[in-house]
């Protein structure tokens, strides 16, 4: 039981969804974008070896829509892909394909269909016209691309000639006949016309079709990504880019579409308004009688509600109003005065002034309330102005007229500019500099806390002490009339110093800065001053610090261009430059001045311009500054550029990382020397040295081998001739004397193939080939070879697919070749057969010798072409080095097969050439 739990929980958390947290990307860690270099239009490195193409200007669109800070590589397909999988690349753009799969996850946008065409030359037909045709016609194709692999899968490898650089395919095809690529059309349309081709011609093919999408592992991202995209490809703003890389043809107006909408849409906005401008001017035109007419009526209101006539009659004490058309309305003195309602002090106030003037004590007056209207209930200040408008025979007063005004806006005012006036003393008593105010004759009035504090000194004493603005600023004679605003800068250098304001301060040093506000009336009279000042003693003395810091900069900067101006020197006589890789465009700079760029190179360029043997070396630093490694970098680089004397131009760079705060890898900073005549001087003695060793070696093997190979036999002939001086025995001697021959015969063969191995080493052996009937010599050189070493047991077989075959070629070192071989096969075949046989196909002609006999371990295969290295004790172990040393002279090649106890089979290919041919 507890065993099915515990498979069941294992499968549940197989069953478990990855959950991978979106990543964050900021400045420090930037979105890492990367893509093939290779992949015309749609991401490549330009001239300048920066990257460009559709995909990058889409990326930095949608970028900059997302606000992601991001940095974008350039690198081969495959290193962009293992980057996306491994983590050190967060996007890129690529085929939704099955063999992409295990690198990254797809985004739902469709980028780009991509689709299939034939480049061929015009003057062919196409004979590539649907998938099918793969099957049978070869065919450029992109190494890696989907069609390289569709054509893998559905077993047409052999058709496929992959290319990396499909530059060179189309230049390609451009060249020879009978050629032809299959790869994404727009790719190919693109290179079509970057080279202007007029003979090369773009077909269509019938081969699937495929997407290309976002990829990425982060999930979020590609949401995003696909959200951008689907909004930029909504509203237009990406047909300008498609056009731009894969319709260069059409002619972007500049205008995005969304913009005709907006026309579209203010055209139909117009139109409307135009209507409704129409309609309304005609009803305006009704209205503005009726406004009219009521602005009359509001104009009358307003005009009585400013100044309100009344009479009172003292007599009848009645109170008559008078609107603006004369109609009076009379009511009787009360409290209900003028539809307001006066407050009771007010109102017994009134009551009293009309009585004061009415028994003649008073001919005028003025007077204030408060009354609260009726309708609103808001509180008004009222003005009312008393007079006599009619006496009585003995003079008294019958008849009084008044006259109302509503004071309430003005009373506000009048608070308002108090209150205002009391923020701006908190404000000038609150400054933080120096505040003074000076009265119209120029003398000063007031002063804020601040500038009290300065000062030192009681504000009473200086008001009392009438210091002026002349004291001041220490100009007895300036004139007020002609004064503006003036900004000076005050400096007193000691106690001393007689001036009226330092009689004050007595400081040992001030610098005071003061700026002067004159102020006047709309007529230009002076109505004062106002001052502001601050001291800036420690601002002046810090500006004279920096200044001599400037000074100390001056001279830096000056010793420091002298040491560039060495430096300079040193570089453009001393066979040295300064170079500069960044990782990030992937280009290295090289300056002849330490300001003065000299070339600037890709890594493309970089690799043309190396020699082969140092190709991987390049790659392998431009690999290891590209994966942003801390550690310096050194190599030595041999380059195709020959010198005088036609010595390769050899340079030794030196590279230390350059990081940021971060540490983060920047760039590479270093220098490379020209070392060209020390390493020819180098290679020179190193090439004498391993002549002088191969040489010595050469000898010491010669004679080590020699004294052995050529002991062994004379032992034994010396060996036997002693035993026949002591054998009486008739048949003993004819054995040792037959033993004696066998040693003799084997020590000349040894010594013929010393001296002619030497001769080989020596190249004194010439290859002279003339014409022979080959069949005619093969049967007679097999035949001879095993003439004397035939066995009943043994088949010796001769196989002759031409009855007639004149070839040119060596008969002399053609006999050694077969004579070694056959002599080795019959050496060692006891049973079965010895079979030669050739063939001939038009340009190399192939011998195969055959035997059954007991084959070599794989151990001796291995070294079986080495000097004296035999399987037989027998044999001087030279017969297959000579062999193999006339097939090199004759250009051809030597194989040997062979398997213990089955057999060995021995194949030489010589090419040479026929005058005549007949098959049997």
């Amino acid at each position: 039981m507890l065993k099915k739990r515990e498979l069941l929980f294992v499968i549940f958390l197989t069953l478990l969804p990855t959950v991978t947290l979106a990543r964050v990307y900021d400045e420090e860690h930037p979105l890492i974008y990367e893509d093939a270099w290779d992949l015309w239009p749609y991401s490549f490195v330009n001239d300048t070896g920066e990257p460009t193409g559709f995909n990058i200007d889409l990326l930095k669109l949608i970028f900059n829509e997302l606000d992601i800070p991001y940095r974008i590589k350039l690198k081969p397909t495959q290193d962009a892909l293992n980057d996306l999988k491994t983590g050190h690349a967060d996007l890129m753009c690529g085929m939704d394909a099955h063999f992409h799969n295990e690198y990254a996850q797809y985004g739902s946008s469709v980028i780009q269909i991509f689709t299939h065409s034939i480049v061929h030359r015009k003057d062919e037909p196409v004979l590539i016209k649907s998938v099918d045709d793969l099957a049978t016609q070869r065919v450029i194709v992109h190494d890696g691309s989907f069609s390289h692999h569709l054509m893998q899968e559905w077993g047409w490898g052999k058709n496929a000639i992959p290319y990396n650089d499909m530059q060179d395919a189309v230049q390609y095809v451009h060249n020879h006949k009978g050629s032809q690529i299959a790869w994404n059309t727009l790719s190919l349309k693109w290179l079509l016309h970057k080279f202007g081709y007029n003979d090369l011609e773009l077909t269509p093919v019938n081969i699937p079709h495929g997407e290309y999408k976002f990829m990425s592992n982060d999930t979020r991202l590609l949401e995003q990504m696909d959200s951008v995209y689907t909004k930029l490809n909504s509203t237009g703003r990406l047909q300008p880019i498609q056009n731009k890389w894969f319709y260069p043809e059409h002619k972007d107006t500049g205008i995005p579409s969304w913009v005709w909408y907006v026309v579209a849409a203010l055209l139909t906005v117009i139109i409307f308004f135009l209507i409704y401008y129409v309609f309304s001017r005609l009803y305006e035109r009704k209205m503005t009688k009726n406004i009219r007419r009521s602005n009359n009526r509001l104009l009358l209101i307003l005009n009585t509600g400013k100044v309100h006539i009344w009479l009172y009659d003292i007599t009848t004490k009645m109170l008559t109003s008078i609107n603006s058309d004369g109609k009076k309305t009379s009511i009787p003195l009360s409290p209900d005065f003028i539809n307001f309602y006066i407050l009771p002090e007010d109102f017994e106030r009134l009551s009293i002034l009309i009585g004061e003037i009415a028994n003649r004590k008073k001919e005028r007056e003025t007077m204030e309330f408060h009354a609260v209207k009726k309708d609103d209930k808001t509180s008004h200040i009222f003005s009312v102005n008393f007079s006599v408008m009619k006496r009585d025979k003995n003079g008294n007063p019958t008849v009084l007229i008044g006259a109302t005004t509503n004071i309430t806006k003005a009373h506000l005012r009048q608070q308002q500019q108090k209150s205002t006036m009391l923020r701006y003393k908190h404000i000038f008593n609150s400054a933080l500099v120096d505040t003074v105010s000076y009265d119209e004759h120029g003398i000063i009035d007031d002063m804020n806390n601040k500038a009290v504090e300065s000062i030192g000194v009681d504000i009473q004493q200086i008001i009392d002490s009438h210091f002026s603005i002349q004291n001041v600023i220490g100009e007895p004679d300036l004139s007020l009339d002609n004064l503006e605003y003036t900004y000076l800068t005050q400096i007193y250098k000691s106690p001393d110093d007689e001036r009226a304001l330092n009689r004050v301060l007595r400081r040992d040093e001030l610098y005071y800065e003061l700026q002067l506000v004159p102020v006047r009336d709309d007529d230009g009279r002076l109505l004062g001053i106002y001052g502001t000042g601050r001291d800036v003693t420690e601002l002046a003395k810090s500006y004279s610090s920096l200044q001599k810091k400037v000074t100390k900069l001056q001279e830096a900067t000056d010793e420091l261009q002298d040491y560039i101006h060495n430096i300079d020197y040193v570089l453009k006589n001393g066979g040295v430059r300064i170079v500069d890789y960044s990782p990030d465009t992937h280009t290295l700079t090289v300056y002849n001045k330490i300001e003065a760029i000299q070339y600037q190179l890709t890594q493309t360029r970089l690799l043309s311009l190396t020699a082969e043997e140092s190709k991987s070396t390049v790659q392998r630093i431009m690999n290891t500054m590209d994966s942003l490694t801390h550690q310096p970098v050194k190599a030595i680089i041999k380059s195709t550029i020959r010198l005088k004397g036609n010595k390769p131009l050899c340079l030794s760079f030196s590279f230390v990382p350059v990081t940021n705060d971060s540490g983060y890898v920047t760039n590479y900073f270093g220098m490379f020397r020209d070392i060209s005549d020390i390493k020819a001087t180098e290679e020179l003695l190193a090439l004498e040295t391993r002549k002088a060793q191969e040489v010595e070696e050469v000898k010491n093997a010669f004679l080590h081998n020699m004294c052995y190979e050529i002991r062994t036999p004379l032992n034994s002939v010396v060996g036997f001739a002693k035993l026949i001086e002591q054998s009486n025995n008739s048949d003993d001697v004819q054995f040792f004397v037959e033993e004696i021959k066998k040693n003799s015969r084997s020590l000349l063969n040894l010594i013929n193939n010393i001296l002619f191995l030497s001769r080989l080493d020596a190249d004194m052996i010439e290859i002279k080939p003339k014409p022979i009937d080959f069949p005619v010599f093969f049967d007679e050189r097999c035949q001879t070879a095993w003439k004397n070493s035939q066995q009943p047991a043994i088949g010796y077989i001769v196989e002759k697919p031409y009855e007639h075959l004149t070839l040119d070629i060596d008969l002399t070192n053609m006999g050694i070749i077969i004579d070694q071989i056959i002599s080795n096969a019959v050496r060692h075949t006891t049973s079965g057969y010895v079979r030669a046989r050739f063939d001939y196909n038009g340009e190399d002609l192939t011998i195969a010798i055959e035997d059954t006999g007991c084959g070599i371990s794989e151990d001796q295969t291995r070294k079986i072409f080495e000097r004296f290295v035999t399987t037989d004790s027998n044999s001087s172990g030279l017969g297959l080095v000579i062999c193999q040393e006339i097939v090199r002279l004759m250009g051809g090649k030597i194989r040997l097969k062979s398997e213990v106890g089955k057999g060995t089979i021995v194949w030489v290919i010589i090419p040479c050439s026929t005058d005549d041919v007949i098959k049997v």
